[in-house]
C-alpha cells in the first residue's frame, strides 16, 4: 500500500512538474510576444499607431502571434484593420527563442510569418491621400500602360475602382523562409493576394556560407544568387477593367481589347523596346481575365559590383538572366527583345486579318487556292521532315504540359503526375507522386545528376501549395 502510494505521489509530482514547466514556457512566450509588439509598436508609432486586441499562441501548432491589430495612420482618423498576424515555427523551442534570437539578428532554421485579413476601405481618408499623392506622380509621366485606350483616363484612380463595384480590398500575405543545410542554401517565398483582384508569388533562394546565417550575413554583397522565380494571376481584376473600359469608350468589350493591343504596341515601341508580335501578343493576355505570367531565372551569380557591371540598362537583364517566362500558361521566349530608350522602335503590330470575299465565286476560287496552297506547303514540311525512303506522316505536337495549382484534397487524383509541393515554411519538393493519404502525400524525388531517387513523405496539413504538371 505504502509503496502504491509512493508511486502515486511521484506520478502527481512528475505531472504537476510537467504543468509547471508548460505553464512557464506559455508565460515566457506570451511575454516574448508582447514585448515584440510593443517594440514593433514603438518602431511604427511615426508612421502608424497599432492597437491589438489579443496575444494569440498555440504551442502544439508552434506559433504566435496578434488578433484583431488596427493600424491608423498618423494624420488620420481611419483604421487599417488586420484579422491576425502570426509567427510561427517548426518546433515549440525554436518559437520560444525567436524573439531573443531576432534581436541578435540570428534566424530560425524555418519562420512563416502570416498577416491575414487586411481590410482596406476604398472611401477612408488614407486611401483617399494614397490616391491624390500616385495622381500626382503619374501626371508626371502621362497616362499609365493600364488605362491606354480607357476614356481619358490616366490612371486607375478611387473613382473607378468604385466604378467597377469594389467597396474594400481584402488582402493575405505571407513570408515563408527555410534554411536547408545541407546544399547550404536559404530560401524566401512570398505569398500575397487580394480577393477578388489579384495573387502574386515570389521566391528568392540563395547560397550563403554560414549553416546558421544572419540578416547581416543575407545581405553582404557576395552572396550567390540561385535562382529567383516570381507568379502573377488574375483573380478578376481584368474582366472589371475591361468593362469600364468598354463603357467608357462606348463600344465592345472585344473592341476595346483590339485597340488596346494596338496602343500597346505603339506605346512600348516609342519607350524604346522592339518586341516581336508573338510575344506581345502573348503578353496581352495578361490582360484577359484569368491572365497569368511566370518569370524564372536561375543566374547562379555572386551579387556584388561585377555583376552590376553587366547590367546597364533593362534590357542587359534579358542577355545575363536567360529568363524563362510564360504567358497564361504558354511558354515564350524573350531573346530577340531589344530596348534603346533614345530611339523609337517600330511598333509590334497584330497581322491584320484577311479581308473577306465579297462574291461566292471569289470565296470558292480563295477557298481552293487556300487549300492548294496548304497543302503543297503540308508537303514541302512532310518532305523535309522525313528520312530518305520513309513515308511517315507529320506529327502534330500536343499543347505542351503547364504546372497548374491543384487543391490539397485533389491530389489523390493526379498520383503518378509530377509535381512541385510547397510547405509553410518554404521547403519546396519536386517530383512523381508516388501515393496520397489522409495523413501525408508521398514524392519520388530524383537529383539532378539523374542518379537515383529519393522517396519524400510530407504530411497533407503541412502543404500550402501544390502545383501539378498535366
Amino acid at each position: 500500500m505504502l509503496a502504491t502510494l509512493r508511486v502515486l505521489k511521484t506520478l502527481i509530482l512528475l505531472v504537476l512538474f510537467v504543468g509547471l514547466l508548460a505553464a512557464s514556457a506559455y508565460l515566457y512566450t506570451w511575454w516574448q510576444v508582447t514585448r515584440s509588439a510593443d517594440a514593433l509598436k514603438n518602431t511604427i508609432a511615426p508612421f502608424l499607431d497599432m492597437h491589438y486586441d489579443s496575444v494569440e499562441i498555440d504551442p502544439l501548432k508552434s506559433e504566435a502571434g496578434l488578433l484583431n491589430v488596427r493600424l491608423t495612420p498618423v494624420g488620420m482618423q481611419d483604421d487599417i484593420i488586420v484579422e491576425r498576424m502570426v509567427f510561427k515555427t517548426d518546433n515549440q523551442w525554436s518559437l520560444l527563442m525567436a524573439p531573443t534570437n531576432l534581436d541578435k539578428g540570428q534566424l530560425p532554421d524555418a519562420f512563416s510569418f502570416m498577416v491575414s485579413g487586411i481590410d482596406f476601405d476604398l472611401q477612408s481618408d488614407f486611401m483617399q491621400m494614397l490616391t491624390t499623392q500616385s495622381a500626382a506622380l503619374q501626371a508626371q509621366v502621362g497616362t499609365s500602360y493600364e488605362t491606354l485606350g480607357c476614356g481619358d483616363l490616366n490612371m486607375m484612380g478611387l473613382a473607378q475602382w468604385q466604378q467597377m463595384g469594389f467597396r474594400q480590398l481584402t488582402s493575405d500575405l505571407q513570408l515563408n523562409y527555410r534554411m536547408d543545410p545541407l546544399v547550404q542554401s536559404a530560401r524566401f517565398d512570398l505569398f500575397a493576394e487580394t480577393a477578388g483582384v489579384a495573387r502574386v508569388e515570389g521566391s528568392l533562394q540563395i547560397g550563403v556560407a554560414e549553416l546558421h546565417p544572419t540578416l547581416t550575413g543575407l545581405m553582404t554583397p557576395n552572396t550567390l544568387l540561385e535562382s529567383i522565380e516570381l507568379r502573377m494571376q488574375d483573380l478578376g481584376y481584368n474582366l472589371r477593367r475591361n468593362r469600364l473600359c468598354a463603357q467608357l469608350n462606348e463600344e465592345e468589350i472585344t473592341e476595346y481589347r483590339t485597340r488596346y493591343r494596338e496602343l500597346l504596341a505603339v506605346r512600348l515601341a516609342q519607350d524604346g523596346w522592339a518586341i516581336p508580335v508573338p510575344l506581345l501578343d502573348a503578353y496581352d493576355t495578361l490582360n484577359n481575365p484569368g491572365g497569368s505570367m511566370l518569370v524564372r531565372v536561375r543566374p547562379q551569380m555572386v551579387m556584388g559590383p561585377q555583376a552590376a557591371a553587366l547590367i546597364q540598362q533593362p534590357g542587359d537583364l534579358l542577355a545575363v538572366l536567360k529568363p524563362y517566362v510564360e504567358f497564361s500558361g504558354k511558354p515564350v521566349s524573350v531573346q530577340d527583345v531589344r530596348w534603346d530608350p533614345t530611339k523609337k522602335q517600330q511598333p509590334a503590330l497584330a497581322v491584320p486579318a484577311q479581308p473577306k470575299p465579297d462574291t461566292e465565286t471569289d470565296t470558292a476560287e480563295q477557298a481552293v487556292s487556300e487549300e492548294e496552297g496548304a497543302d503543297a506547303e503540308v508537303a514541302a514540311e512532310t518532305e523535309n521532315s522525313r528520312p530518305a525512303g520513309l513515308g511517315k506522316p507529320l506529327i502534330v505536337l500536343p499543347e505542351p504540359k503547364t504546372l497548374k495549382r491543384v487543391a490539397v484534397n485533389e491530389l489523390k487524383g493526379h498520383v503518378g503526375h509530377q509535381a512541385v509541393l510547397r510547405t509553410y515554411f518554404g521547403r519546396r519538393v519536386e517530383g512523381r507522386i508516388i501515393s496520397v493519404t489522409s495523413a501525408e502525400v508521398v514524392i519520388e524525388h530524383r537529383p539532378p545528376d539523374g542518379r537515383g531517387t529519393a522517396t519524400y513523405p510530407i504530411a497533407r496539413d503541412k502543404i500550402q501549395v501544390a502545383e501539378v504538371l498535366f
